[in-house]
């Protein structure tokens, strides 16, 4: 009788439909390419001296020997911290002053994570992004990394790579930093990343090391990949690790570093706090 509305009627309950249906492509799920291939990653409260990814570090700090043996065979990789504002996805405030992490050589050299884009020109620049945060830039800026997420959203820093912008400095002045690369759906949500040199020059009351990020061995067993790393332009990708021994990896981090208020996790479990931010907003839409 009323085939004007009959239509209208089908076309609003298509449009729903397909609605629905394509937010669900927006949904963020786990990869190991947002955890750069770490297995765990860690935090403490207080800045730790002695490298625990080697034997007589992890004696200094007082590991018993089943913590020791856990961690056995293990890459780590320090990175020191200057706190900061929570820049991730899970603040709903644009943060004044964001986390600023010193990316030591090692971790440049090792390579990971996917990138949205880069500044990279040579082939190893384009084959492992990171190594961007050494290079010396022509407007004299500090080269600075961070997730494409925080750059767009939290610090609205639209322009993306190439864009500069001031923070403030360890001296009571300002800053200059350039975009030099964007991860893309890292667990660095938050944090501005530089190289470990220009941390140091310019916040130098900042000691020790808060931040760690570990490769566990597949299988348990100690791997040659820093070797295939160190001998290749292109980094070698890293094969998953073994789940048991990445959870007596976390067992023994909180057990032996405890007194520095550190907590450890898988590094999945920690991207996965990211994602979920993303993907609640996403379930809300659907539902309306």
């Amino acid at each position: 009788r009323r085939p004007g509305r009959s239509v209208l009627t089908i076309g609003l309950v298509a449009a729903s439909s397909f609605t629905i249906v394509a937010i669900s492509a927006f949904r963020l799920s786990e990869t190991r390419s947002g955890t750069g291939g770490f297995a765990v990653v860690a935090e403490s409260s207080q800045p730790i001296y002695f490298d625990f990814g080697t034997p007589e570090g992890r004696a200094e700090l007082g590991f018993s020997s089943n913590d020791d043996e856990a961690l056995d065979g293990c890459d780590s990789y320090a990175l020191r911290v200057l706190p900061g504002d929570d820049a991730s996805c899970l603040n709903l405030y644009r943060p004044a002053h964001p986390r600023v992490l010193g990316v030591p050589p090692a971790m440049m050299s090792r390579g990971g994570f996917e990138w949205g884009s880069s500044a990279a020109k040579t082939p190893e620049q384009i084959a492992n992004p990171w190594l961007l945060l050494y290079e010396k830039l022509p407007s004299g800026a500090i080269p600075v990394a961070l997730d494409q997420n925080t750059a767009n959203y939290s610090l609205q820093l639209w322009k993306g790579v190439g864009e500069r912008f001031d923070i403030d400095d360890g001296c009571g002045g300002k800053l200059t930093l350039e975009i030099v690369g964007l991860l893309k759906n890292s667990f660095f949500q938050g944090d501005l990343l530089i190289g470990e040199g220009a941390f140091l020059k310019h916040f130098p009351e900042t000691t020790g090391h808060r931040f760690y990020l570990i490769d566990v061995p597949p299988n348990g067993k100690a791997s040659d990949s820093e070797k295939r790393r160190a001998e290749s332009i292109s980094p070698a990708p890293v094969p998953p690790a073994d789940p048991r021994r990445t959870e007596a990896v976390v067992r023994a981090l909180e057990h032996s570093l405890g007194d520095y208020g550190l907590g450890a996790q898988r590094a999945e479990g920690g991207l996965a706090g990211f994602l979920a931010g993303q993907n609640t907003y996403l379930s809300t839409f659907q539902s309306l």
